[in-house]
């Protein structure tokens, strides 16, 4: 398994007006912030797509809102 492969987590996410979904983000070093940029896709044999975070849900969940980059 290769180290890319290991910080891909399965996270809830929203993107633009879509409904919610869960998938494999790629968990930037220091972790989400609002505004940046990060890659995602909806299950692993997909290429993946990249977004912005415009916000981050309240816990336990942490979902992100995300919109096209």
């Amino acid at each position: 398994m290769s180290r890319k492969r290991k910080r891909e987590t399965h996270l809830p996410y929203k993107l633009g007006t879509m409904p919610r979904y869960a998938g494999w983000v790629v968990v930037p070093i220091g972790g989400f912030r609002v505004n940046q940029i990060i890659e995602y896709r909806e299950t692993l044999g997909e290429k993946r797509q990249q977004a912005r975070i415009w916000k981050i849900g309240p816990p336990p969940e942490y979902m992100l809102y995300l919109e096209h980059v």
